[in-house]
């Protein structure tokens, strides 16, 4: 958004006035499908007809995907314009600026932590679930966990 004045004033209006203000803001937010720690699991497998194979399951949520960042601007210009001695060939500026800018920025680092097990018989869920009912208040604790 931006604003602009303009005057001329003087005893002959030889003196002019601008003014202009300008301000801008930008947000940009994300967050997780679910706000869980994540999980992967390795599982190996093998088929008849190829040999065995190892995967990765990854299961819960995306902790790293949590951000929030805002840009804010704020910007003053006054310019005035007179002639020296009331001469046209004598002109004169004086001009003022001001320019506020304030960035922000959060970016999780996995705030959930995130989970490896070295296979399926690691009971991973178990495991999970004793990790996420740490992490809820008595209040927001789930109910079926």
């Amino acid at each position: 958004m931006q604003g602009l004045y303009s005057r001329y004033f003087g005893v002959r209006g030889d003196y002019v006035n601008e003014t202009s203000v300008g301000a801008s803001f930008d947000e940009t937010k994300g967050s997780p499908y679910l706000t869980l720690p994540g999980g992967n699991v390795l599982i190996a497998s093998s088929l008849s007809s190829t040999e065995a194979t190892i995967g990765s399951l990854g299961f819960g949520g995306n902790g790293t995907l949590a951000r929030d960042s805002r840009n804010v601007a704020l910007e003053a210009n006054n310019q005035t314009t007179f002639l020296l001695n009331a001469h046209s060939t004598l002109p004169a500026t004086v001009y003022l600026q001001s320019r506020y800018e304030h960035y922000d920025q959060s970016v999780a680092a996995n705030r959930f932590g995130s989970y490896s097990f070295a296979s399926l018989a690691d009971r991973p869920f178990a495991v999970a679930k004793r990790a996420l009912v740490g992490l809820f208040d008595a209040a927001e604790q789930p109910q079926h966990l």
